[in-house]
């Protein structure tokens, strides 16, 4: 997916970014390292019909997927995915296997 010249993929793993028209730039955030997701919209963004997915990380800087159309999926989705994976992570009642059935998690881990 694009956004001007920014290039995002997620993944079950987590999201990566590339920015830049000359240098290229990549940048991964694995979802164990997310602590919060949430949305932006400014002024310009609601004229554009816009959005930014901005992500939190624990303990050093998070990182934006910014003036994207599809805003709400994408949310909607980074959210999910990091909600699933922390609860996976952090109440591995079944020892971490392809179906977790522990806390409240819906991840199912690509075998």
């Amino acid at each position: 997916m694009k956004a001007k010249n920014t290039e995002y993929l997620i993944t079950d793993k987590g999201i990566y970014i590339q920015t830049g028209i000359i240098s290229k730039r990549v940048e991964m955030k694995p979802f164990t390292d997310l602590s919060h997701v949430s949305l932006n919209l400014g002024v310009f963004d609601r004229i554009c019909h816009t959005g930014d997915v901005v992500s939190e990380c624990h303990g050093h800087a998070g990182m934006n997927i910014a003036n994207i159309e599809e805003y709400k999926k994408v949310f909607q989705l980074v959210r999910e995915l990091q909600e699933n994976i922390y609860s996976d992570t952090m109440y591995p009642n079944d020892l971490r296997p392809a179906e977790n059935h522990g806390y409240n998690t819906k991840y199912v881990r690509n075998q």
